[in-house]
């Protein structure tokens, strides 16, 4: 399904293809499901730590309607294709709940981080210090995601579930990390010509 596109940022995934990262709106409710129903039960479970797929399907549906706090819904579009999606609610002044979430055809390729990336940008310019997210423990990738951000975070584990809290702050790490991501998407998106 095609996406409407509104306030576009155009990036590079890990494999040199094109990305676009947008706010979501109303009119993205039908593809956030299409998702949801493309998801793997694993995918699922991973995610909303349950098998029940109607939990996906309502916080996907969900997340297409305006936040009513300071929040943010961002989508990741692949040509036609809505291949990610990542959100923030406020918990108070400095921090904020976040998740992510990618379709089974598009994991590895970098999609998450390019989310997180822009959530962090977003939410320090609204006033945020800290990320919140809970991580199922077998969720390997996941935690390989955030590790490999370049920002400073802590975590605890209790029943299974890793509570991480993520320092958006200090990132001189963290924007040394991104600049190298970049550079080796850009040199991945020239690699086809250069065969040539």
């Amino acid at each position: 399904m095609s996406i409407s596109v509104h306030s576009p940022r155009h990036v590079l995934d890990s494999h040199g293809r094109s990305v676009t990262i947008r706010p979501a709106t109303p009119q993205d409710r039908d593809a956030l499901l299409e998702l949801s129903d493309s998801l793997s039960p694993r995918s699922v479970y991973l995610r909303f730590f349950s098998s029940s797929r109607s939990a996906a399907e309502n916080y996907l549906s969900a997340l297409a309607e305006p936040s009513q706090g300071t929040g943010v819904t961002l989508l990741a579009i692949q040509g036609p294709e809505l291949v990610g999606v990542a959100a923030f609610e406020p918990i108070d002044a400095a921090q904020a709940e976040m998740s992510v979430l990618v379709s089974d055809s598009h994991q590895h390729c970098g999609i998450g981080t390019l989310l997180i990336e822009s959530l962090v940008d977003l939410a320090r310019n609204r006033g945020f210090s800290r990320f919140v997210a809970e991580v199922l423990v077998q969720n390997g990738p996941m935690m390989t995601v955030l590790r490999d951000l370049g920002l400073h975070f802590e975590s605890s584990i209790h029943w299974g579930v890793e509570t991480v809290t993520i320092d958006i702050e200090q990132i001189e790490e963290f924007t040394a990390a991104r600049a190298e991501r970049e550079r080796a998407s850009t040199a991945a998106s020239l690699e086809p010509m250069l065969r040539r």
